[in-house]
């Protein structure tokens, strides 16, 4: 059995080790050395965490993003919320998925899969673009007399 800890060991600090085999591999020392814990980690890290078990997602699994808003003349913008419970809320999240999963998704372009699905430039690009239009009229004062046209490019207004 010290044969297989010890290339268990060698293969962990290999970097180009396929990280999936060497969970597999953890997980029949585990199961043979009759470690409880450390199987349970191995096999939440190979399955998913099942969040509705009382085995919790660990801390190293929480991811950080950061909130914004589509501001159509400035872009992307930051979202300002004074309360740090609900910001920590929206902004942090901790990934239950397995490991083969999130692999699955760093190798995929985009967050797309390709599963046999064949995309265009334009259509990766127009998936990129965010296409969020809004527009805002604020009248203050009289409008009597006054014509509004709107989302028209040839239009052309009479008195």
């Amino acid at each position: 059995m010290s044969g297989i800890v010890i290339e268990l060991q060698r293969e962990a600090l290999n970097s180009y080790t396929d990280i999936t085999s060497l969970l597999r591999k953890a997980y029949l020392i585990a199961r043979k050395l009759q470690l409880k814990d450390f199987q349970a980690w191995v096999q939440s890290e190979l399955n998913g965490y099942d969040v509705d078990s009382q085995c919790e997602v660990p801390n190293y699994r929480e991811v950080r993003g950061e909130l914004r808003g589509f501001n159509p003349v400035r872009g992307w913008i930051p979202v300002m919320i004074p309360d740090d419970t609900m910001y920590n809320a929206l902004t942090s999240r901790k990934i239950a998925q397995s490991i083969p999963d999130i692999i699955s998704l760093l190798k995929s372009e985009n967050g797309i899969i390709d599963e046999g699905l064949v995309f265009s430039e334009e259509g990766k690009q127009q998936a990129e673009t965010p296409k969020i239009v809004n527009y805002t009229n604020n009248f203050f004062g009289n409008v009597d007399n006054t014509q509004l046209q709107q989302g028209t490019t040839s239009s052309e207004q009479t008195r």
